[in-house]
């Protein structure tokens, strides 16, 4: 069966690490290019990460370094003043904690980001593609919104954009946003309003499916990859318990649900199609994914909501991924 065209962008990241192995491994999608940019670690460092996942699992996948900073919230001074942001990194023990750690545990990697700027990329794949594109952000989504801003024509070509972002009742990075929107709150709406088919996780999915210490300790001894993903992920949840921003012995896995739903949309419990918008006002709000569920609200635009997956469905995919 012939495989579908992916394109990957990302910002790698524990979740994205899990994400991409979900993707790569499946071997349901040929995935034509990872596109980083930034996001939970600067451009440089996630663009570094990519590349040493790609070569742990010794893909052939070539890796575009793309937007190191949001499309416009970043030139308005005193913008991110006005919320109670997330608390990032802490002191525990004398071991500055993050929820991300620096650079992934694996070997620094032997090959270097392709030259081409991954906005390019992602246009001239696009309008060159024979068959729709299947287009996963795990990240802002300044270097896709860049891309439908620089040739909205690419529209065309994407079979669907499946995205993770956005908090329909609350956020993570703030009380109202959730971190991948609120970090470029305009390439969000751009994306949600550019006519393409959009499926978005938000973190009422992805908390729908917590990972707990038993279920990462469940992926050891079946590979070298299981050994790593489990101690990665029990090593995540270690960070996000002590950051308290997860609950704990858990913490959600966030991009990876994402993919793993694109993967077995029978792991999807309720989804709807609904009206959506990103406040970037600069206020409280900013960054902030708008849901309009009312009963009167008539959806104009192809996006879809996942407010709830399968839990067990979901690690029953991360042990599948590190068995092949």
């Amino acid at each position: 069966m012939q495989r579908k065209p992916m394109i990957f962008d990302c910002d790698p990241g524990n979740d994205d690490a899990v994400a991409l192995i979900l993707a790569i491994r499946s071997g349901k999608y040929d995935i034509l290019g990872i596109t980083v940019t930034h996001g939970n670690k600067p451009l440089e460092t996630t663009a570094d990460n990519a590349l040493r996942l790609v070569e742990f699992l010794h893909a052939d996948i070539p890796v575009y370094a793309g937007c190191p900073a949001p499309m416009v919230c970043d030139l308005m001074p005193g913008r991110a003043q006005n919320v109670r942001a997330q608390q990032l990194h802490c002191i525990v023990d004398g071991e500055e904690i993050t929820i991300h750690e620096e650079y992934l545990k694996l070997p620094e990697p032997k090959q270097k980001v392709q030259p081409q700027h991954a906005c390019t990329f992602i246009v001239e794949t696009l309008r060159a593609a024979t068959m729709p594109v299947t287009v996963v952000a795990t990240a802002p989504l300044t270097n896709v919104a860049m891309a439908l801003r620089m040739a909205p024509d690419i529209c065309a070509k994407i079979e669907r954009i499946v995205l993770m972002g956005g908090g329909i009742y609350g956020g993570n990075r703030t009380p109202a946003a959730e971190a991948n929107f609120y970090h470029d709150p305009e390439a969000a709406q751009i994306v949600l309003h550019s006519g393409c088919p959009v499926q978005v996780y938000p973190l009422e999915a992805t908390g729908s499916a917590m990972v707990t210490y038993e279920d990462a300790e469940s992926l050891r001894g079946l590979s070298e990859l299981g050994d790593w993903m489990a101690d990665m992920i029990k090593d995540y949840i270690r960070r996000t318990n002590l950051l308290k921003t997860a609950p704990e012995g858990m913490t959600p896995v966030h991009d990876a649900v994402a993919v793993a739903g694109l993967l077995d949309p029978s792991m999807l419990e309720q989804v709807r199609r609904v009206q959506c918008d990103v406040d970037c006002s600069g206020g409280w709000c900013d960054g902030k994914l708008v849901v309009d569920e009312r009963l009167s609200a008539k959806p104009t635009l192809p996006v879809d909501v996942v407010y709830r997956v399968d839990h067990d469905k979901f690690i029953e995919q991360l042990r599948r991924a590190v068995q092949i």
